[in-house]
């Protein structure tokens, strides 16, 4: 691979989230050359079609620089990547709209006015503390949001993602893997709500937290991970805030947090993919970190599967061979969804780039393996008869095969025992069930089919195609491989195709390893494929069902097969059919007679003879029955009819032979050329085919298809070809309906005829009985079909057919396609000395090329036929087809001729013959002098070819003549190469054997055994490791081959290997690479290996590169003692080497009390005082720990027990806190000081409250108890802040001061009712606690239990005498504050104890204050315990008068409800009625008016209600008024004073109300004018219309100059006004 092949950069934080992201890969690559100032780290490797980068940010560094510091660098070495993915973990974001939960993935995408991700923490703050964000981040590229899109979608029509398939798919590649990538059922999903914070305790974990203050959050169906797309919040800090993570979700509607983002989103193309690992509240903690980053991963790897690869080159090979029956085109020729299928599944962009679909492909993956005859054979299968067959299903092994699952079932019978039949029954039975955990795949071998049907790759194919229509995953895994073929080779059927070795690879690995459903597979007729190929083929079909290491199969196989060839049964259980179908036939012959004879002891007669002779053969059976039945419909006597049965024979070849023998001597030279073609074809002929075969005369060849069409044995028609065919065969071949093919009626007289029957017939035609034998008699048939095939390609208008012009000619001459591409196989078949081989130079006319290129020009039309292109020379087609003695004719006739001739595609004669496995041209090549070594465009040489198609026949001969198994290709790759990355275990110990080099390097310096490391979960890879290592073979250091090597040794635990890597250079003389593989196999928890490397010798002092730490640290951290005593009972390590956080050896063990460890490293030279970075000694972590004897050892070894750390905490400290009193005791005997203060001026007895140990605190009596810290808090402060209760009461006890203040001011009991802590303050109170200590705030405990609506704290604090009218700073009560922040509970309780009427600072009782909120259940509470309801403060208003301005019309009918009054007047002589009317409360005012609400009263400026609806412009509340104040319509000041309210604010709607209802419009208003002058100057057309509605005259003058409407109209310019006007004038 080179730099640009790479166009997906992947961007981790934290290493877990590395590791998840590598879970994900499906093929490792080697390491590249990076830029100059380049630092990352890379793993490199291919998920599905894309080459992907993955890089982590450095150990301990996080945030947006970090990540854009990675990516800048990334860019640089891999100037190709389209686009970054931001992978990993974050915090998330609960709320009503988003039930987010742990483990669950959000995407970013653009919302709003933000692309996907906010910087939430970037902006300026303002004057008072307003902070106001600056600059935005780009959005995601559309490649991405396109793909998002479309997952999106596709999880919505699927019902779900395929994240959990993935990481099951990742646990069964890594079991070591399976607590990362499985839900993590034992740690709860805990939501607390956001006013609970943390409650602490000794572990990060949530031990002490209360579960009643859970969020209650509806159960999941399943735990599934639910994908959300939106918003991302992202910033330079952890957030651990509850209340900040609700206000900038309620800000912003942010999904998660994180914060790597933003320095990647401005300057890159990117996607941000979070799991969610936390709420961002202070309960977080890492226990769902691991699974989070698993399921982001999955998501992620999900899109890559749906988003198109770019390719980086292209290159075409052309791959087929001749043994590839069915030509792409031709399978698919009927199938027009396929002619788009592969091309379609891209498409090129505006760019040029193509893109990949993913429906598209997987859709032409699937057909690439669809053959059209793939269910052929059963279609033409005898459906079984009534009442039959339901023995094999109720037999106990079946039964035991089918409910297990798994395994292997063996059903053998005779030749026409019914087998098929049977195993037909029972796929339809298993179908039938639709069973979604079951899949059913079946395959129906057809020996007189056509090569795919009796072939393993048609047989792969065809079950494949089965179960990958089933398995949506599985499917997708295949589309990989077979995009990446698209990419690399070219067009399927063209360039390439599916090979039998491929497909069964991918069976016996990923199939076989499919967990969501068991897997059926039935085959029929094995033996049909021949009998070297079925033994191979239940072989396996064996290793398919076998175990692996980890699992089970999913896949159990049920056989059909003869009983011959003799086979390995593989201890399967075996069903014999003919031992137990004889029911079946007895209803069989039953049914087909009782329609024959009626006379019941007639039948039996018959019957009881058939059965006799039947011996569990049904188509013995069958032939007999139709004999008997032609006969007893024709009259003939029982008695004649069973003694004819009585002298049948019971073999079914006699009764072919009888069969033979009665066909007339005049038609038997035809019925032998017609057993001949149906035998010997390489697959069935269509009856127009055979019309043209069997007029074939080879003394007398047809020069032209016309003269062929004229001969006397031509048969006109295909239906004449059916008669024919019956006459002749003698009812043994029959013509399929459907396929429309010639075959035999069974396998067994194809059979018959192949061993015996056509020598038979030949016999019987010949005079000389003492003629050839069986060989000789199928030589001379396929020696006619070679004739005839060449004498049709050699007729004139095959010849002169312009090949040039892309036609087919199949459809003008039926026979042209199968003599194009079989005639080389008969020949061969029927050349027995040669003399027909050398016939094919005359047939050719050689050295003319012209009939020779007109075939290879026919052959490019037929993807059946051969490979080679037209200019070929006549010894590459000898060396295609091993024609060893054309080659000889060729060179004898010729010898200048060029052995080594090159064709178009560059290949040699011999490239042909190795390539195709041919030993007999390949020895007749090199004894005509062929190049051995020679090689192709690709440098790919005859010996490369010869392995990499596993003919090893041919490679030893090649090597005899000295071929060289080093030579390299373009890549720089041997055969050894090859065969290692095929996983080709014979090869390699070939060429291993043969000389090939184990170390040679590719151009990429990569080493064979680079291609087999990705493959180690195959025991066959590991075998051919150890092979190439035995050999010598040193893995490549410059591509970590040797540390991915030791990864899997160590990972599955493969000690014989790990034994030879322990040999190999790298190891054998570098104790430092031991060292790190010493560390790795720690990392791995494989100790048995970090045992063999630390006996192995290793230099101890060096640190691991992933962690900085010491090996004894490292070991001690993974729980291995065994291997510290081993590297210290060798002397090997340095007692005093520091690891990355400063832990030397002695630290570690100390950590863990280990005292024989810590005696060896102090005997060692280990400083007892040498502390870590934190400045944290041995001695600090043996006390921390509790452990005495390592104490007492330290301190015995000259161990300061004075020596504070960072923090200055001291060991004594560590002991008091952790309430290790033995440990206490010991440390204040040997000296340690009891007054040492850590950095927050804390003593000992802080951190023994904080432990809560009562023998702690006893031990340190008589340390100062009143002494403070630096924050004004005591070690009783320290008791209840860490809820030690026992703590708190010993110190109390001893004389603790419970009213203590810390430097805020606030009390002690103040702090604990703040954090809700009810029992630490009820003890505090209880011994003497002021519940009225103000802090600088002016707060007393009683505000905020009511602020924070503690019920049970208020009754508390108000038992112990709490004051409820001491005022905050603000002047709230305990009562005012409760009522501002709607908390009823809390209102109820203090309405007990306090002024309900009393007035703040701002002029509000409670009631008011209520009111003014909106809050209809605090108004109510209080009007219940006595709030007056008509108390006027705030100007003399009401709360009624409020509740009428804010529309709150719930808390009118409360206040109504208790009897307000009504009328009441505020300080401006305002009532309730008027602020209804001031504000349109419409709803309102008509509810008032319903109380009695008085519209006279006029404010004391002598305003109505009226006259302010009419003034704000609110015109249904004015409707409303004037039907209440009709009186107001006729009283001439009031209609001219609300005319000119209207007016003056240019208020059309309401002039037109107030003139729709009465008002005299015609009078002079107040300010001078009149309505109608005022609606002409403004335009108000409306108000003309009106009131020329009203009658009003529009003509007349309207103002003080005598102008009119429409003088004034046209002089301010209104058109439509002047045109209303103008059409009334006229």
């Amino acid at each position: 691979m080179l730099a640009s092949d790479y166009h997906v950069g992947w961007i981790s934080a934290l290493p877990l989230e590395e590791a998840a992201a590598l879970d994900m890969l499906d093929e490792r690559h080697g390491n590249l050359q990076q830029a100059s100032y380049d630092t990352n780290n890379y793993v490199l490797g291919r998920i599905g079609p894309h080459n992907v980068v993955i890089a982590c940010l450095p150990q301990g560094v996080i945030g947006p620089v970090a990540a854009a510091s990675v990516a800048i660098p990334m860019r640089a070495t891999f100037p190709s990547l389209k686009f970054i993915l931001l992978v990993g973990v974050g915090g998330g974001v609960p709320s009503t709209h988003h039930d987010i939960r742990l483990g669950d993935v959000v995407v970013s995408r653009p919302t709003g006015q933000f692309g996907g991700v906010v910087q939430y923490d970037f902006g300026k703050t303002l004057h008072q503390g307003h902070f106001v964000r600056t600059g935005s981040l780009n959005r995601p590229p559309d490649v991405l949001l396109n793909a998002v899109s479309t997952l999106d979608a596709q999880h919505l029509s699927q019902g779900g993602s395929q994240i959990g398939a993935i990481l099951q798919d990742v646990v069964w590649r890594n079991p070591r893997r399976a607590n990362a990538c499985n839900y993590p059922a034992t740690h709860k999903d805990e939501l607390f709500e956001s006013s609970y914070a943390h409650q602490i305790s000794n572990h990060a974990l949530c031990e002490a937290c209360d579960r009643g203050r859970l969020v209650n959050r509806p159960p999941r169906a399943g735990n599934h991970p639910v994908i959300h797309y939106g918003l991302i919040a992202s910033g330079s800090q952890v957030i651990r805030d509850s209340i900040m993570r609700d206000r900038l979700s309620a800000e912003l509607d942010v999904l998660c947090f994180e914060m790597e983002a933003a320095g990647l989103m401005n300057y890159f193309d990117c996607l941000v993919v979070r799991g969610i690992c936390d709420y961002s509240d202070s309960h977080k903690n890492k226990r769902w970190q691991e699974y989070a980053a698993a399921t982001a991963a999955a998501y992620a790897k999900e899109l890559l599967w749906t988003i198109r690869p770019v390719p980086s080159f292209r290159r075409v090979l052309t791959d087929r061979t001749p043994d590839d029956s069915e030509g792409f085109s031709a399978r698919y020729e009927q199938d027009d969804s396929f002619q788009e299928g592969p091309g379609s599944i891209f498409e090129t962009t505006s760019s040029g780039t193509p893109r990949y679909h993913s429906a598209a492909a997987e859709s032409a993956c699937l057909k690439s393996l669809w053959f059209r005859e793939m269910g052929g054979r059963r279609d033409n299968i005898d459906r079984a008869a009534e009442g039959t067959c339901s023995w094999l299903i109720e037999h106990p092994d079946y039964q035991q095969w089918a409910a297990n699952n798994k395994g292997f079932l063996w059903i053998t019978g005779l030749p026409g025992a019914g087998k098929s039949v049977l195993l037909d029954t029972l796929v339809s039975k298993v179908e039938s069930q639709r069973d979604e955990k079951v899949i059913v795949a079946s395959f129906f071998v057809h020996g007189r089919g056509t090569q795919m049907q009796k072939s393993p790759v048609g047989l792969y194919r065809s079950i494949l195609h089965q179960i990958l229509s089933r398995a949506k995953i599985l499917l997708r895994e295949l589309t990989n491989t077979f995009v990446l073929k698209q990419l690399n080779q070219g067009e399927y059927g063209h360039s390439w195709t599916w090979h039998e070795k491929g497909l069964f690879d991918f069976l016996n690995t990923r199939v076989k390893q499919y967990t969501r459903q068991s897997i059926k597979i039935f085959i029929d007729a094995l033996d049909e494929c021949g009998e070297e190929t079925a033994r191979k083929l239940s072989s396996e079909l064996w290793s398919l069902t076998t175990p692996t290491e980890e699992a089970q199969s999913a896949i159990s196989v049920c056989i059909t097969c003869r009983h011959y060839p003799v086979m390995d049964l593989f201890g399967a259980p075996e069903i014999c059919v003919e031992a137990q179908n004889s029911g079946d036939i007895s209803r069989f012959v039953h049914s087909r007679l009782s329609h024959v004879f009626k006379n019941r002891n007639s039948r039996r007669d018959v019957e009881h003879e058939i059965l006799r002779k039947a011996a569990g053969n049904f188509l013995w059976t069958a032939l007999i029955l139709e004999q008997t039945t032609r006969k007893g419909r024709h009259g003939y006597g029982l008695e004649k009819i069973r003694k004819e049965i009585q002298n049948s024979s019971p073999e079914l070849g006699q009764i072919y032979k009888e069969a033979l023998s009665k066909i007339p001597a005049e038609d038997r030279v035809g019925a032998m050329r017609l057993f001949e073609w149906v035998c010997l074809t390489e697959e069935p002929l269509f009856p127009i085919q055979m019309r043209y075969a069997l007029a074939f005369d080879p003394l007398d060849p047809p020069t032209t298809i016309a003269s062929w069409e004229n001969l006397d044995t031509f048969t006109e028609t295909d239906g004449q070809m059916e008669i024919l065919i019956k006459a002749l065969s003698g009812g043994l071949v029959e013509i399929v309906n459907g396929d429309n093919i010639i075959q035999c009626i069974h396998q067994s007289v194809k059979d018959y005829l192949l061993q015996r029957g056509l020598q038979d017939l030949e016999h019987s035609i010949s005079e000389d009985q003492s003629s050839s034998g069986l060989e000789d008699t199928l030589a001379k048939a396929h020696e006619l079909i070679f004739k005839c095939c060449m004498h049709y390609i050699l007729t004139d208008e095959i010849l002169q057919f312009p090949v040039d012009e892309g036609q087919s000619p199949a459809r003008q001459y039926p026979l042209i396609q199968y003599s194009v591409a079989r005639w080389p196989s008969h020949l061969k078949k029927a050349d027995l000395d040669g003399r027909l081989q050398r016939d094919l130079l005359t047939y050719l006319q050689w050295p003319s090329r012209t009939r020779l290129d007109q075939w290879l020009s026919l052959c490019y039309l037929d993807s059946r036929a051969c490979v080679l292109q037209s200019g070929a020379h006549l010894l590459h087609v000898a060396g295609y087809y091993d024609l060893s003695h054309v080659i000889d004719a060729v060179l004898d006739n010729n010898p200048l001729e060029d052995v080594d001739d090159r064709d178009a595609q560059d290949c040699t004669p011999l490239i042909w013959a190795a390539r195709n496995g041919h030993v007999e041209a390949t020895k007749c090549l090199l004894r005509h002098g062929a190049e051995v070594d020679s090689f192709d465009s690709e440098r790919h040489s005859s010996l490369w070819w010869a392995t990499n198609y596993g003919h090893l026949g041919v490679a030893e001969i090649l090597i005899q003549h000295g071929a060289n198994t080093n030579l390299q290709d373009d890549t720089g790759r041997t055969a050894l190469f090859w065969a290692s990355e095929n996983l080709d275990e014979a090869t390699v110990s070939f060429l291993l054997s043969n000389g090939a080099n184990p170390n040679i390097q590719d151009n990429q310096a990569r080493s064979p055994l680079y291609f087999i490391i990705g493959h180690f979960v195959r025991e066959k890879a590991r075998r051919i490791c150890r092979r190439l290592l035995e050999a010598g073979g040193q893995p490549s250091k410059k591509l970590s081959e040797d540390e991915s090597l030791l990864r899997w040794a160590t990972n599955r635990d493969f000690h014989d290997i790990i034994d030879l890597i322990l040999k190999l250079d790298q190891f054998a003389h570098d104790d430092n690479r031991r060292a790190l593989a010493f560390l790795q196999a720690l990392n791995w928890r494989n100790f048995s290996v970090a045992l063999k490397f630390a006996h192995a010798g290793i230099n101890a002092q060096k640190f691991t590169d992933f962690t900085g730490e010491t090996p004894i640290a490292y070991a001690l951290s993974r729980n291995s003692q065994g291997v510290v005593g081993v590297l210290l009972e060798k002397k090997n390590c340095d007692p005093n080497g520091r690891g990355s956080r400063g832990t030397t050896p002695l630290i570690a063990t100390a950590q863990l009390g280990l005292v024989v460890m810590m005696k060896s490293l102090i005997a060692l030279g280990a400083d007892p005082n040498l502390a870590d970075t934190e400045r944290r000694t041995p001695l600090s972590f043996a006390a921390a720990g509790g452990y005495i004897d390592a104490v007492r050892v330290l301190i015995e070894r000259n161990a300061d027990p004075n020596l504070s750390d960072q923090k200055g905490k001291t060991p004594l400290m560590w002991a008091a806190e952790n309430g290790h009193d033995p440990v206490v005791e010991l440390l204040i005997e040997k000296g340690a000081f009891l007054k040492a203060q850590d950095t927050l001026r804390c003593s000992v007895l802080f951190w023994a409250a904080k432990g809560g140990n009562s023998a702690v605190l006893e031990l340190l009596s008589d340390v100062d108890k009143e002494h403070r810290n630096s924050l004004g808090q005591t070690a009783l402060w320290w008791a209840i802040m860490h809820r030690q209760i026992d703590a708190a009461k010993h110190l109390l006890t001893s004389g603790a001061n419970p009213n203590v203040t810390d430097t805020d001011g606030r009390s002690l009991v103040l702090w604990a009712v703040s954090t809700g802590y009810l029992v630490g303050a009820q003890l505090l109170l209880e011994r003497g606690a002021d519940p009225n200590l103000k802090d600088r705030k002016q707060q007393i405990a009683l505000l905020v239990a009511a602020a924070n609506d503690d019920i049970d704290l208020i009754k508390l604090l108000l038992l112990h005498h709490a004051d409820p009218d001491v005022e905050d700073a603000d002047g709230y009560t305990s009562l005012s504050l409760a009522v501002k922040k709607g908390l009823t509970n809390a209102v109820a309780v203090l309405c007990e104890v306090s002024q309900l009427n009393r007035v703040d600072r701002s002029g509000r009782t409670p009631l008011l204050l209520a009111v003014m909120n909106g809050n209809e259940t605090v108004a109510t509470c209080l009007l219940q315990h006595g709030a007056d309801a008509d108390c006027q403060v705030y100007s003399g208003r009401t709360p009624l008068s409020f509740a009428c301005e804010y529309g709150y019309e719930s808390l009118v009918r409360v206040l109504l409800d208790y009897r307000v009054n009504i009328n009441i007047q505020d300080q401006n002589g305002r009532t309730a009625v008027w602020w209804a009317a001031a504000y349109g409360q419409t709803a309102i005012l008509e509810l008032l008016l319903e109380k009695g609400a008085d519209l006279q009263i006029l404010s004391k400026t002598g305003e109505s209600a009226l006259m302010k609806a009419v003034n704000n412009g609110h015109v249904e509340t004015t409707r409303l008024l004037l039907r209440h104040q009709p009186a107001a319509l006729s009283d001439p000041d009031i209609s001219a004073r609300l005319l000119g309210l209207a007016t003056d604010n240019n208020d059309s709607a309401m002039v037109s109300l107030l003139i729709e209802e009465g008002v005299d419009c015609t009078q002079t208003l107040p300010s001078g004018r009149t309505v109608l002058s005022w609606a002409a100057k403004n335009g108000y057309l409306d108000v003309l219309k009106i009131m020329d509605s009203r009658g009003i005259d529009l003509e007349a003058p309207c103002d003080q100059q005598g102008l009119t409407t429409l003088d004034l109209a046209f002089e301010r310019g209104h058109k439509d006004v002047v045109e209303f006007l103008m059409g009334i004038w006229t």
